[in-house]
């Protein structure tokens, strides 16, 4: 086992070139980031990234024009959506997301996106509890009303 390592490091040091072909890239970044609104709601949808090292998505958030980007969800989710529910009405809030391998790389971010949720008298927007359960990824969502933001 020495002796393969050994040489191992050897080459690497002889041949540098070849350290890229041992190390895992980072994968792409998400595309087609698209946002709906709803009260107190802000949801999310992007295109999957089709690689085989991808294991995950981290979605970040700020109010725009202000602070600095946050990370919203602690362990990275395997779904290509996020309901934030932690939102105003009525402020503007700006988003990314990032993919992640199975050695915790991240991948560039996505394009910026912003939304202001808006409260409604639409009977047929989801509730904040509708929102929290496609949060817990227990559910798949989606619904067609509303404005879409894509910038």
């Amino acid at each position: 086992m020495k002796i393969v390592l050994i040489l191992v490091i050897q080459a690497l040091f002889l041949f540098p070139f070849l350290s890229p072909c041992l190390v895992e890239a980072a994968p792409s970044a998400p595309q087609n980031l698209i946002t709906r609104i709803a009260d107190k709601c802000v949801v999310l949808h992007w295109d999957v990234v089709d690689e085989p090292v991808v294991v995950g998505y981290y979605v970040y958030r700020k109010i725009a024009d202000t602070g600095s980007f946050v990370q919203l969800n602690g362990l990275s989710t395997w779904m290509t959506g996020y309901a934030d529910v932690d939102v105003d009405d009525g402020i503007s809030y700006s988003y990314y997301v990032k993919s992640v391998n199975s050695t915790g790389q991240l991948s560039d971010s996505s394009l910026h996106v912003s939304a202001v949720p808006l409260q409604s008298n639409n009977s047929n927007q989801p509730s904040a509890f509708i929102a929290q359960l496609c949060q817990s990824e227990s559910l798949r969502y989606a619904w067609t009303w509303g404005e879409e933001f894509s910038g």
